[in-house]
C-alpha cells in the first residue's frame, strides 16, 4: 500500500511538489506547484455547503485529495476519500490497454502517494478507501450525509451506473461535477438549452489513439440533471457551468448540480433553468415580435389583392405559428427562474 513521500517535503521548492494533479496547501508556506488543476478559485461554485459540521462525507475519485481535505477543513466529522487502488482498474479501452506495458495494470494509483503526503503534512484525519465506483454500496462502504464526485464521469464507460451506485450510499445530498461541452467551440447548451445532450469522445484530443486520454462523456446542464433523476435522486439544483484550470495546463469547462435524496416527487421533466437558454429564448421572442409587426405592416396595403400578398401572408403565418411556442418557453423558463430565486 502506498504511503507518504519519505522524507516529507520541507520546502516549497522541493521538486517532488511539482506536477501534482491538484494544487494543495500542504503546510504553512508549502503548496504544490504546477499542478494540472487549481480548484481553490472555484471551491464555492460547485454547491458544496460552506459548513459541514456534524456531517459524514465521501469524496469519490479523490485523486490527490483536494476535495477531501477541503471538506475536512469545512468541519466534517468524518471524511472518506475513495479512488481506485491500481491503474488497471480504470476504464481504459481494450485497444489502448493493449499498447501499455505489462506492469501498468498492477501499478499503484500514482495519486495515492501524493494523497498520503498531503495527509501527513496536513495532519489530516481523512480516511482512504479503494475500489470501483460501480461497487459502491451501503455494504461495501456505508452511507454518508453528503457525497462529492468531481469530474469523474467523463472517464467512465457507464456514468449512469456510477451515479446509481453513488445514490445508494447518499443519505441526504450529493454534489456532482461533470466535464461539459466547451461553449467556445461547441455551444450545445446555448443552442439546445432544454435538451439532455452529451458529446462523446475527442478523437482530436486523443491524437489518433482513441481512448488515450480516457475521456468519453461531456455533459450539458440538462443531461446531468436528467441522469441524476434517472439515478434515483429527488430534487436537483443545477449550479451552472464554469471552468476549472491550473498552472499545469488544465482547462476544462464543467457543469455541476446538487442532488437531494427523498425531497418531493420526481423532478419536473422541464429540467434545469439555463441562463444562456433563457437569454436566447427571450431574444428569439423579441425577434419574432418584431418580425410579426414588420410583416403585418407590409401585408396591410395588399389585403384583398390576391397573389401579390400570398408570399408575405405565408411568411406571417409561419412566424405567427412559432410565436406561441417561443412565448410559452420564455414564460416557463422565467417562472422557473423566479421560483429558484
Amino acid at each position: 500500500m502506498a504511503g507518504p513521500m519519505n522524507p516529507l517535503p520541507t520546502s516549497a521548492d522541493d521538486p517532488r511538489l511539482r506536477g501534482w494533479y491538484h494544487t494543495i496547501e500542504l503546510a504553512p508556506g508549502i503548496t504544490t506547484s504546477d499542478a494540472v488543476y487549481d480548484l481553490r478559485p472555484i471551491a464555492s461554485r460547485s454547491g458544496l455547503p460552506e459548513s459541514l459540521v456534524g456531517k459524514t462525507v465521501l469524496d469519490v475519485g479523490t485523486a490527490d485529495g483536494f476535495w477531501a481535505f477541503e471538506m475536512e477543513r469545512r468541519g466534517a466529522d468524518r471524511v472518506v476519500a475513495f479512488d481506485i487502488a491500481r491503474m488497471g482498474e480504470s476504464n481504459v479501452l481494450p485497444r489502448y490497454r493493449a499498447t501499455l506495458p505489462d506492469w501498468w495494470a498492477t501499478s499503484e494509483n500514482y495519486c495515492a502517494e501524493r494523497f498520503w503526503t498531503a495527509h501527513a503534512m496536513r495532519q489530516s484525519r481523512v480516511e482512504y478507501r479503494t475500489g470501483s465506483v460501480y461497487d459502491l454500496s451501503p455494504e461495501t462502504i456505508g452511507t454518508f450525509d453528503l457525497v462529492y464526485c468531481g469530474s469523474l464521469l467523463v472517464h467512465l464507460f457507464n456514468p449512469l451506473e456510477a451515479l446509481i451506485a453513488i445514490r445508494s450510499v447518499t443519505r441526504a445530498m450529493a454534489v456532482i461535477e461533470a466535464c461539459s461541452t466547451d461553449p467556445a467551440y461547441n455551444p450545445v447548451d446555448e443552442a439546445f438549452p432544454d435538451q439532455p445532450l452529451m458529446k462523446f469522445g475527442s478523437l482530436d484530443g486523443d491524437g489518433g489513439e482513441p481512448g488515450r486520454q480516457c475521456m468519453y462523456w461531456y455533459f450539458t446542464e440538462k443531461a446531468l440533471y436528467d441522469m441524476l433523476v434517472y439515478a434515483g435522486f429527488g430534487a436537483v439544483e443545477p449550479r451552472g457551468q464554469y471552468r476549472i484550470t491550473g498552472p499545469g495546463g488544465g482547462n476544462c469547462p464543467v457543469v455541476s448540480a446538487v442532488a437531494h435524496v427523498g425531497q418531493g416527487a420526481c423532478p419536473s421533466a422541464e429540467g434545469p433553468v439555463s441562463t444562456t437558454g433563457y437569454v436566447r429564448l427571450k431574444a428569439e421572442l423579441e425577434d419574432a415580435r418584431a418580425e410579426i409587426a414588420a410583416l403585418k405592416t407590409r401585408l396591410h396595403p395588399f389585403e384583398g389583392l390576391g397573389a401579390r400578398s400570398v408570399g408575405t401572408a405565408r411568411r406571417l403565418q409561419r412566424i405567427s405559428g412559432r410565436f406561441p411556442r417561443i412565448a410559452s418557453a420564455v414564460r416557463k423558463v422565467a417562472g422557473r427562474k423566479s421560483a429558484g430565486d
